[in-house]
């Protein structure tokens, strides 16, 4: 087998999966981008629960009602951002979490953290939350705010596939030229 049918199957296995990356960003873009489109309308839903884990991730679950049947949709958010403090004058922390004006969760962390303190100081349970909803199918729906913007994991996504797809060419390039 010559260099240059050696540096074709490399760019093609490797490149290949650079653009599968990157295919599946935009597929996972466009997704995210046409559900949010038809998240047209909106009512009151009312927080129902929370979820919460041990990551400093804290959701809450709204109910809401369309045409007389009820939905539950959870708060989702463009990502979470903890910090974790642990000292003995902040062994144990129940207040400080909030959400910033770009859809990030702040939850900070400590020896010991009150999520369930924490998330009943956010979003009492019985509260009212905005909910859109896609008419056509009202399960479809996002709490509070729609996601704008591209998400950290499509943005994983497009860098990995780019990477990947840089270093493929270069490397058979190499292959080729030796």
């Amino acid at each position: 087998m010559g260099n240059m049918q050696i540096a074709l199957l490399e760019l093609l296995s490797a490149g290949g999966l650079g653009a599968a990356l990157i295919i599946t960003g935009v597929v996972l873009q466009y997704s995210k981008k046409t559900n949010s489109e038809k998240c047209t309308h909106l009512t009151t839903g009312h927080i129902v629960k929370h979820i919460l884990n041990s990551n400093g991730n804290i959701k809450p679950v709204v109910e809401y009602q369309v045409n007389g049947k009820i939905y539950t949709v959870v708060r989702r958010f463009r990502g979470i951002i903890t910090r974790t403090n642990v000292s003995l004058n902040n062994l144990y922390v129940t207040k400080g979490a909030y959400v910033t004006d770009k859809d990030y969760l702040y939850v900070p962390i400590g020896t010991i953290t009150n999520m369930k303190q924490m998330a009943q100081d956010l979003w009492p349970i019985g509260s009212e939350m905005t909910v859109y909803y896609n008419p056509s199918f009202p399960e479809q729906a996002y709490a509070e705010k729609k996601p704008f913007g591209t998400s950290l994991l499509v943005i994983l996504f497009y860098i990995l596939g780019i990477v990947i797809l840089l270093i493929s060419v270069i490397i058979a390039v190499i292959i080729f030229v030796s």
